[in-house]
């Protein structure tokens, strides 16, 4: 059985980066994992601290909606068959933005 990861991680958001016709056009955010003394690495039982190299996004308004690219360094530590990482890593970003598209409330 693969244990649940957790990852603490500091979040630096951007909004409004850029302004094109006087309109926020562009936002950023940059994330890495830390390391915090109320979250200590392998406090909670069954739990596998994966790690964030540096990590982010970047929303950018287009003519007919967003463009949204995302960049992830992870480590999601321990011992976990391929099968599984290769269904994670090609299935994660997609979930993602579809959380992001009904959140948004987006056709």
């Amino acid at each position: 059985m693969v244990d649940q990861r957790d990852i603490v991680y500091k979040q630096c958001p951007r909004a409004n980066y850029l302004v094109a016709d006087g309109k926020p056009s562009m936002h950023v955010s940059a994330r890495e994992s830390v390391d915090h003394a109320s979250h200590p690495a392998g406090a909670v039982a069954g739990f596998t601290r994966a790690i964030y190299g540096i990590s982010g996004g970047l929303v950018e308004k287009t003519a007919t909606g967003a463009r949204v690219t995302s960049i992830n360094h992870t480590d999601l530590a321990g011992n976990i068959p391929n099968l599984v990482l290769n269904q994670a890593a090609t299935g994660a970003p997609g979930q993602m933005f579809e959380q992001i598209k009904a959140y948004l409330k987006v056709g």
